[in-house]
């Protein structure tokens, strides 16, 4: 514990302007209704089972929610950069240095629930930007 705690005093204090972005995603997944609804059912769903009376295994339902909640930064950190300026695909790669495939993957899902927004091709290149 001792040099865990000299390790990180060695590192200084965060700069938290450096990681805004992942910072500002990371609220965003905390605050999220879908992280309350997971946290909230967690119990009941281990102890007394789903509507079809199965309990799941804690494991089982952590990897579910870590799998969740990795989803929903990711498409935080889109959102975000969206909201920032960033429109293609490209430039979203490269301001949150998620795969290009992911990206893609995850802006349908934003679409589908009005928070981005396809704003039409620029070049052949598709552009987007944040529904607020």
């Amino acid at each position: 514990m001792t040099e865990v705690t000299e390790s990180i005093r060695g590192q200084g204090e965060l700069d938290s302007t450096t990681f805004s972005l992942e910072l500002d995603a990371a609220e965003m997944t905390a605050k999220s209704e879908t992280l309350r609804w997971l946290v909230g059912k967690e119990v009941s769903l281990t102890t007394k089972g789903d509507v079809y009376g199965r309990k799941w295994d804690v494991g089982q339902f952590e990897e579910i929610l870590s799998a969740v909640l990795k989803r929903e930064y990711q498409k935080n950190l889109i959102y975000i950069a969206l909201k920032e300026g960033s429109t293609s695909v490209r430039e979203i790669s490269e301001r949150t240095g998620l795969q290009l495939g992911k990206i893609s993957y995850l802006i349908s899902d934003l679409e589908k629930t009005n928070q981005v927004i396809f704003k039409g091709h620029s070049e052949g290149i598709p552009v987007f930007e944040s529904a607020s």
